[in-house]
């Protein structure tokens, strides 16, 4: 193992440079990494209030769709007592 007391100051120099210029790239990495991160996750709930948006959408359509079948119902049943009544009467 080396002792830092032993060594000349250059050298020291020399290493701390070193670690500065690899602790400054992998800050860069992290900072590229986040940049690119945080694009993903804003496209993903971009994504998520889209089909949020579509899903309330289509369950909107899809309660209109049964309202107008309840109401079709109620005609034909409407219909249907109307035509037994008329068979009654005849």
């Amino acid at each position: 193992m080396i002792s830092f007391l032993t060594c000349k100051p250059q050298f020291l120099i020399m290493i701390y440079i070193s670690f500065k210029q690899k602790l400054e790239k992998a800050n860069e990495d992290v900072k590229e990494t986040a940049t690119v991160k945080q694009g993903e996750i804003d496209m993903l709930k971009s994504t998520c209030d889209r089909l949020s948006a579509n899903s309330t959408k289509k369950e909107t359509e899809l309660q209109n769709i049964s309202d107008q079948v309840q109401q079709v119902e109620l005609q034909v049943s409407d219909l249907s007592v109307g035509y037994k009544l008329r068979r009654v009467k005849s």
